[in-house]
């Protein structure tokens, strides 16, 4: 990676932190061997609807890879206490065939939310997503430290209702140091945003889709139409 390309790319992560972190939630569930420890599973991220608040993640987030987990048992934590995502007090929205999940929880301050997105693909060539990976999520006594990350990269191919990027185990440069970097195991990143990154660059955020699965060598997510027919629905 060039010097202006590192640049732009840390400037491009900069913005994701001030203008679309604010609106990303981490997902938790109990330690399977240790009920009253919560441990972070997914990662989602606020829309405003109606004048709402909207959680969007992967359905995989709050239902398991294989969809058979109870999403009574995940939980968000919003000012010091506890709100069980699948406790009966909202409907969820998760269109047949998608690994996508929404929902309105109007326990979040629409402050947080990101505006409403388009259903027009605008076709980004570079996509920025975010999140909290479980491997550096940190508790400490009552306080629970999330770890945001940040990842940008060229587009990919994807399915139609998907959008993918690049993102290789190796080859990866760090821009905060220059130096390379290897991916860590993404667990943790599904259900956050993936954002135009040639927007974010000029301060504006247009969403892309939301993250659901990485392999090969890229990460894909279904796409904004996708998010856009399911708030639809609400």
């Amino acid at each position: 990676m060039s010097s202006v390309a590192r640049i732009l790319t840390a400037e491009i992560a900069a913005n994701f932190q001030r203008l679309v972190q604010p609106s990303t939630i981490a997902i938790y569930a109990s330690h399977g061997s240790r009920p009253d420890t919560p441990v972070q599973v997914g990662t989602g991220f606020l829309i405003k609807h109606q004048s709402r608040p909207v959680l969007i993640t992967a359905k995989h987030v709050l239902r398991g890879h294989a969809f058979n987990d109870d999403p009574a048992e995940k939980a968000v934590h919003i000012n010091g206490r506890w709100v069980y995502v699948g406790d009966g007090a909202r409907t969820l929205v998760e269109p047949m065939g998608r690994d996508l999940s929404v929902m309105f929880m109007d326990e979040f301050s629409l402050d947080r939310c990101l505006e409403a997105p388009t259903s027009v693909s605008l076709g980004s060539a570079i996509i920025t997503m975010g999140g909290y990976l479980c491997r550096d999520f940190k508790r400490s006594g009552n306080t629970l430290r999330p770890a945001p990350r940040v990842y940008t990269n060229v587009a990919a191919p994807a399915a139609p209702g998907m959008i993918g990027l690049r993102h290789p185990k190796r080859r990866n440069v760090n821009t905060s140091t220059g130096v390379s970097a290897v991916s860590p195991t993404p667990r943790g990143l599904s259900g956050g945003p993936m954002v135009d990154s040639l927007a974010l660059l000029k301060g504006a955020v247009v969403l892309s889709g939301v993250l659901t699965e990485m392999s090969n060598g890229s990460a894909r997510g279904e796409d904004v139409g996708i998010i856009t027919q399911a708030i639809a629905a609400l």
